[in-house]
């Protein structure tokens, strides 16, 4: 009924919009429920696995994590 590609943007969808579910709903912390749907695409081969933790060694995350501390830290004083 679909084709190879459309298959795997029917599941990259189908993880994607169950991450942002996730996310809104604030049940989990959001990187477990990143982490999860990072997961979900490598078993579904949407993700290689050798590229699976590539995006950390990129420098904006390092940026963005820390934004994230300093802000919690001005909140609390």
């Amino acid at each position: 009924m679909f084709d190879a590609e459309t298959l795997d943007q029917l599941q990259l969808m189908f993880v994607l919009v169950c991450l942002l579910i996730l996310l809104v709903w604030g049940r989990w912390r959001y990187d477990v429920v990143a982490l999860g749907a990072l997961f979900t695409a490598a078993l579904f081969g949407l993700v290689p696995q050798s590229q699976l933790f590539a995006g950390f060694g990129n420098p904006a995350t390092i940026t963005l994590e820390r934004g994230r501390d300093n802000r919690t830290a001005v909140a609390a004083v």
